[in-house]
């Protein structure tokens, strides 16, 4: 990780002024690439999340369908069970992907002001970190994130009751 070496030296040494202007300019291009890998993870699990419950519901319409074999329908139901505790499991690893992924967008912008405001004499950055705001309940994005993928296992969860429970 030659980048991370560039940045935590320039924050315990003092560079030149143009090192300071590389770095910055590393900790914004580093910034917008994290931030394009956020919707790429997310636009990807959105995905395997549709196909885990479309997948779930034909097996359950399978079950409710009386052409079935009363063979079949027990594999059916176990099946449809597991597939939605999968979508489940899913949620719980999209979630730490999505935290992970978002304090890492926020370390690089981090980065990117020390370094401004240190060796530019710069007192704002163009750039700030969103903080969720008390007074006027404003939302960030990743909190909006989270309530889809809870809404998304509280439906995984829905389809595991229904196959369980449908005759």
């Amino acid at each position: 990780m030659k980048s991370e070496a560039l940045l935590a030296n320039l924050l315990t040494t003092p560079p030149t002024h143009r090192d300071a202007e590389i770095a910055v300019q590393l900790s914004v291009n580093l910034y917008m690439y994290e931030g394009n890998l956020i919707w790429s993870r997310f636009n990807a699990m959105l995905v395997l999340h549709g196909i885990v419950i479309a997948a779930t519901a034909q097996l359950i319409t399978a079950i409710v369908d009386k052409s079935s074999t009363t063979t079949a329908i027990p594999l059916l139901r176990v099946a449809a069970i597991i597939l939605a505790c999968v979508g489940i499991a899913s949620c719980i690893a999209w979630q730490a992907l999505m935290t992970r992924g978002f304090a890492y967008h926020d370390q690089f912008l981090k980065r990117a002001q020390d370094i401004a405001i240190k060796h530019f004499d710069v007192p704002t950055f163009p750039f700030t970190i969103e903080k969720t705001n008390k007074k006027t309940k404003k939302l960030r994005i990743r909190d909006s994130i989270t309530v889809i993928i809870g809404i998304l296992g509280l439906a995984h969860l829905g389809l595991i009751l229904v196959a369980i429970f449908i005759q």
